[in-house]
């Protein structure tokens, strides 16, 4: 039982701790000047320890209820999507097709070579035989999927409540669908049945669609990849065919249609929700903690638990007013976060920890918007090419001839998009996120340059 005694005793002991972490930071801050990490840690940490741990938790509760008063999603109960009916949910169909997936390990090896860097290079050695093999192995998943893509919506099963542990054990499944579909772009273009190719990579863009509403960095980033994939894919189909000009059109107009920016900002808006998630699972460790070894060892960690997650929603908040923005105009917002977040909030190591998955999709999202912007471009140029017999010297000329070629502009640079005629065929690129012209020297593993589509016919 306990007496006044062991009150005080508790006490003395809080006391004591709570004088040698501030004693601690301040001698070890100004020995080194905070002019190392493990310095500025220290010093950040003895002043958390000298606020008052109601004003570090009045701060916690005034950010939550400005995101409450936003009308933005605060909870895990708050991400839950509305259902969809059986008849127009493509993640029913979606489901059969999984199960139908005929791919044993060496297939799925193969098909793991179908990367952009792999494929980009059309001089690259590409197994077509052994693509044809599996795509001939799995006519009734191809079949499903096809069918998938014609329904109008798609939600499939996530337990929100799990929160930051949420497992999404259907982007594996349509990972490999897609590139079983790449392989069937492929399969097509080897026997120059290009109007079937570009149907089926609308059934693979299909895919990406599928899961952009699910609003998690992950969902954002398989979405990233596989429009990467699928129109890496298309390129090589095209390098030296020509396509019907309405098949062009209608994988253009699918192009057009496709949505990254405001899913993005949705997934800032409801990652947060993943960190708040993060943090409450921490306190639940701590007061497991507290319950085995005596709650005034851990009396710092609450204070410190609340100050770490006022820095983190203050940030957050910071990323998610910019991500509406391009890269170009985010890059510098996004350096001061980076920089505040390793120089300012030291000691916060939950937010160093959920923060940086924020803003590293920025640039794969208009690279994506890139890619799509380029495919279009390519697939207006061989209609444009259809009616005329050659390229146009400039884009400026598509839409004279072309009347849906309504292009978009570089994400990268903010204009048009370079283009020049090469022999017979062109190259057309954007500058890509290390926002230079590098002349139309593609990027390379892990070289910056810039995103190219080149047809050599």
């Amino acid at each position: 039982m306990w007496s006044r005694a062991t009150n005080i005793k508790v006490l003395v002991g809080i006391l004591s701790l709570f004088l040698v972490a501030v004693a601690f930071g301040v001698w070890f801050g100004v020995c080194t000047l905070r002019r190392t990490e493990a310095g500025s840690v220290a010093w950040d940490f003895g002043k958390i320890m000298l606020t008052s741990g109601k004003k570090i938790h009045t701060e916690l509760e005034g950010e939550l209820q400005k995101i409450k008063e936003a009308s933005e999603p605060l909870t895990l109960a708050d991400l839950a999507l509305p259902s969809v009916a059986d008849d127009e949910n493509a993640a029913v169909i979606y489901a059969k097709a999984f199960e139908h997936l005929n791919l044993s390990d060496s297939d799925l090896e193969i098909l793991g070579s179908l990367t952009p860097n792999h494929v980009a290079v059309p001089d690259r050695e590409i197994p077509l035989a052994e693509l044809g093999r599996i795509v001939e192995s799995n006519p009734a998943a191809i079949e499903l999927l096809v069918e998938a893509a014609k329904r109008p919506r798609c939600r499939f099963a996530i337990d929100w409540e799990a929160g930051i542990e949420t497992e999404f054990p259907h982007l594996p499944q349509l990972k490999n669908s897609a590139y079983l579909l790449a392989a069937k772009i492929l399969w097509h273009a080897d026997r120059n049945q290009m109007r079937q190719a570009l149907a089926t990579a609308r059934v693979s863009l299909a895919i990406v669609d599928s899961v952009a509403d699910e609003g998690t960095v992950i969902s954002q980033l398989f979405r990233y990849a596989i429009t990467g994939t699928t129109l890496t894919v298309v390129q090589y189909a095209l390098h030296e065919r020509s396509a019907p000009t309405e098949s062009c059109r209608k994988l253009y107009r699918y192009l057009g249609e496709m949505e990254f920016m405001d899913s993005f900002v949705e997934t800032m808006s409801r990652e947060r929700v993943m960190g708040i998630s993060g943090f409450a699972l921490w306190r639940q460790q701590i007061t497991e903690k507290k319950a085995e070894r005596g709650g005034f060892y851990w009396t710092p960690l609450d204070k410190l638990t609340d100050y770490d997650q006022v820095q983190y929603l203050r940030l957050m908040s910071e990323v998610i007013a910019v991500a509406d923005s391009p890269y170009r105009n985010s890059r510098e917002a996004f350096s001061d976060i980076k920089r505040r977040l390793s120089e300012d909030v030291s000691v916060c190591f939950l937010t160093r920890t959920l923060l940086p998955v924020t803003w590293a999709p920025v640039i794969k999202r208009d690279k994506a918007i890139a890619q799509v912007g380029l495919a279009q471009a390519a697939l207006a140029l061989k209609a444009y090419k259809n009616e005329k017999g050659e390229y146009p010297e400039s884009l400026a000329q598509l839409p004279e001839v072309i009347d849906w070629a309504d292009l978009p502009k570089d994400p990268f640079s903010g204009e048009d998009f370079i283009y020049r005629r090469e022999g017979e065929g062109f190259l057309v690129y954007s500058i890509g996120a290390d926002l230079y012209d590098d002349g139309g020297k593609a990027e390379e593993d892990w070289e910056e340059g810039d995103i190219v589509w080149r047809c050599a016919k």
